[in-house]
């Protein structure tokens, strides 16, 4: 066998799913272990470090699961064994597969952290402040496009996670009762800290629509129905700017 198929024998044997015929005794001989006792130790701390990377990526999934992580992790691992090179990848379908066998709520709590785990490491951008619409034409500047920095995301949930994220976050054994509401979620990065924050229905319409590549006036119609639709719309603008969320102008 070449390298490359000792390598694939060998994660067949530590990841014991089955594909490969070859023995340990093909690896290694000698010494106070067994060729198998020598797999089982790579096997072992191959579990361990699969669970410990959802494990950080989803520390209050990880509470909420409580007795029942081990094994939830470990048929998540069934259906979506790593192939890629960095661990930091490897709950991207986490969410979908709660959503699959536990409760959308779980999942949506899932959905979250897993967005606060991107977001962090996202790309680094300077973004652009509130001084930057100083002196510019209303005109000029409903005409324009906004880009929102890579430590942005926006998604919509079947939950507002909110009180469950907060209750874990305490370690209250009491997990609260939510029921179902679809609620926009925005995560974000602003220095090294990420946060997120459930926005208004029209807001979120509004950022969806500038990723989209709407001009600034056309996604500030998302705010047709508020009583001041021009104040909400540049309360909502204003803020992006000031929480460090923008950026780009492009005029």
């Amino acid at each position: 066998m070449n390298l490359a198929q000792l390598q694939s024998a060998l994660f067949s044997l530590v990841t014991d799913d089955g594909k490969t015929t070859t023995k340990a005794e093909e690896f290694v001989s000698g010494g106070s272990l067994t060729p198998d006792q020598r797999v089982h130790v790579y096997a072992s701390m191959f579990v361990a470090r699969t669970q410990d990377s959802i494990r950080e990526d989803f520390p209050k999934v990880t509470k909420a699961l409580g007795d029942s992580f081990v094994s939830t992790v470990g048929a998540y691992l069934q259906r979506f064994p790593s192939t890629h090179f960095s661990l930091s990848m490897l709950g991207h379908g986490f969410p979908g597969f709660l959503r699959d066998t536990q409760t959308s709520l779980l999942a949506d709590l899932a959905e979250l952290e897993w967005l606060h785990a991107h977001v962090f490491v996202a790309e680094d951008c300077e973004p652009l402040t509130s001084k930057s619409l100083a002196g510019l034409d209303p005109e000029k500047f409903a005409g324009g496009r906004l880009d929102f920095i890579p430590a942005f995301k926006l998604v919509w949930l079947a939950h507002d996670v909110r009180p469950l994220w907060r209750a874990l976050e305490a370690g209250e054994e009491a997990v609260p009762e939510i029921e179902a509401e679809r609620t926009a979620m925005l995560v974000w990065r602003k220095g090294h800290e990420v946060f997120h924050v459930a926005l208004e229905a029209d807001e979120a319409r509004a950022i969806q629509a500038l990723q989209q590549g709407e001009t600034i006036g056309a996604a500030c119609d998302a705010f047709a129905e508020r009583e001041a639709p021009a104040v909400a719309a540049f309360t909502a603008i204003g803020s992006w700017f000031n929480e460090g969320m923008v950026a780009r102008l492009n005029l």
